[in-house]
């Protein structure tokens, strides 16, 4: 609800820490912010790993992209 009137805004969740086994996946922290309830499409989660690398240049890859369309 606190998020509906921010719908032109993008939203990137970095999910780190997912070489971890205790790390939340996709769908649980999807569950647990209430992503799904928001009127806004411009969310993405990045499930990644600062520690192997896994997923990091995807996540930068993609805010440049955003940030490219939006200038």
């Amino acid at each position: 609800k606190k998020l509906d009137g921010f719908s032109f805004i993008p939203i990137v969740i970095a999910a780190n820490k997912q070489d971890l086994p205790q790390a939340l996946r996709k769908e649980e922290l999807l569950a647990q912010l209430s992503l799904g309830k928001t009127r806004t499409e411009q969310w993405k989660v990045f499930e990644m790993s600062a520690h192997t690398g896994g997923g990091v240049m995807e996540m930068f890859s993609y805010l440049s992209q955003v940030i490219h369309r939006k200038s």
